[in-house]
């Protein structure tokens, strides 16, 4: 038996199918597995991913102005059955050779 938690390449290859294995056919080349620190922070109605040095990504929920609540978007099946909808505050993407920083 595979253990995803110290082969994670055979989770990201599609050998444990899931979303991975679904995927597996629109991936021409693995560019490899890395296992960085990940910080996640929920202040409220922004969001923010941290992985290592790497990526930050930074949401805001929309709010209704009529209800004060974030708008949300239900009846879906995948990913869930219901979805914040957010506008993007940041992000910065820096993996394998290539940046892309983004404002709003």
């Amino acid at each position: 038996m595979i253990n995803p938690i110290s082969q994670p390449r055979s989770v990201m290859s599609g050998q444990l199918g899931g979303m991975p294995g679904a995927l597996v056919g629109l991936v021409g080349e693995s560019l490899g597995t890395q296992r960085p620190q990940i910080d996640y922070v929920d202040d409220g109605q922004r969001h923010r991913v941290h992985i290592a040095d790497r990526t930050t990504v930074e949401i805001e929920d929309f709010v209704s102005p009529a209800t004060n609540e974030t708008v949300r978007i239900t009846g879906l099946v995948f990913p869930a059955h219901s979805v914040s909808v957010a506008k993007a505050v940041e992000s910065r993407i820096n993996a394998f050779g290539s940046s892309f920083p983004m404002k709003g």
